[in-house]
């Protein structure tokens, strides 16, 4: 494998503040990328929880009866759900290591949620690539539903921007993505035939029956802060 970054540049002018985002991340390539870790922007200085999930395909549209953005047909998996630590909105908060792919000449999406704190963002259709992976623009998670990422209202049509780093690796071989993720069938036409469990999660979360906690949306919130 060989080791590479893709960074959508800290601009120090974003000001809207959401529980989460989704994005799609499309493989440019002809190898499998190995996604190893996201830095994103955090709102506030401290310690707070962070979530990431993703799922093969693109988080827009919706397929067998079941919309892309929410997990209600089981089509995301997480890949942690920890505490970070963030310095505050002039820097990226690293979240722990993990294992996604990113399959070849295919989109992956990601979701990235503080359940209980914000990310910030700002209105930007702007993509990001490096030849190998390209960033789309995000959509806003502001009303997030626990293990189904988000509830049954629509998708948002806001376009913001991602900032922060994706770190991964580039697959030269099939025997180099299965001895990491050995559970991944290798074929985007073929995707849903990939074990959806949670591969990362924490022992705390992993397995575990769906909690039905919903957290406000962001506006019920905002008022009592």
């Amino acid at each position: 494998t060989t080791p590479g970054a893709i960074e959508s540049p800290l601009t120090g002018t974003s000001t809207e503040r959401v529980h989460g985002l989704q994005f799609d991340v499309e493989n440019l390539g002809s190898d499998d990328i190995i996604v190893k870790k996201l830095s994103v922007l955090m709102a506030d200085a401290g310690t707070h929880h962070l979530e990431v999930w993703y799922r093969d395909g693109s988080h827009t549209g919706s397929g067998s009866g079941c919309n892309n953005w929410n997990n209600w047909c089981n089509t995301w998996s997480k890949l942690t759900g920890t505490n970070v630590f963030s310095s505050g909105s002039d820097s990226f908060a690293a979240t722990p290591t993990f294992v996604a792919i990113v399959k070849a000449g295919a989109i992956t999406s990601f979701a990235v949620v503080s359940p209980n704190s914000r990310l910030l963002s700002q209105t930007s259709s702007t993509s990001v690539d490096n030849g190998l992976l390209r960033i789309n623009p995000a959509t806003p998670i502001n009303d997030y539903y626990r293990n189904n990422v988000q509830t049954i209202h629509a998708l948002s049509t806001s376009e913001l921007l991602f900032e922060g780093t994706i770190d991964y690796e580039v697959a030269h071989s099939e025997c180099a993505v299965h001895s990491q993720a050995s559970w991944v069938v290798l074929d985007p036409i073929g995707s849903m035939d990939m074990d959806f469990g949670d591969k990362n999660a924490d022992a705390d979360v992993a397995g575990g029956e769906v909690e039905e906690v919903v957290y406000a949306p962001m506006g019920e919130l905002e008022e009592e802060e």
